[in-house]
């Protein structure tokens, strides 16, 4: 639910600013890279319903991508937090779910 509700939000943030990537051309590079990171925890919130690894994977690396553009740790307000939560919990998820088909 968590990861649906993060969609959900992203979504309708993109909608609300009109989806101008002209706007997005003329901003700088880390604009830029900060854009792709989030789209890429997008994504990874869309693939994670189904494979967990890939997804987590995509949300966890989307995070560390935008905190090294910024230069520094994000400030840790809702929705990042809820970003962060659910590719943490969709990692632990793929966790479990690998170690249970892992023959003994």
């Amino acid at each position: 639910m968590v990861g649906l509700l993060v969609f959900v939000l992203i979504t309708a943030i993109a909608i609300g600013e009109g989806g101008q990537l002209d706007n997005l051309l003329q901003q700088p590079l880390v604009v830029k890279v900060e854009f792709f990171a989030m789209l890429v925890m997008w994504l990874g919130l869309a693939v994670a319903w189904k494979w967990e690894g890939i997804g987590s994977a995509m949300i966890l690396g989307g995070f560390a991508l935008f905190w090294l553009a910024e230069g520094r740790l994000p400030r840790l307000n809702l929705a990042f937090a809820l970003l962060l939560l659910s590719g943490l919990l969709y990692f632990l998820s793929w966790c479990i779910t690998f170690s249970r088909d892992q023959p003994q």
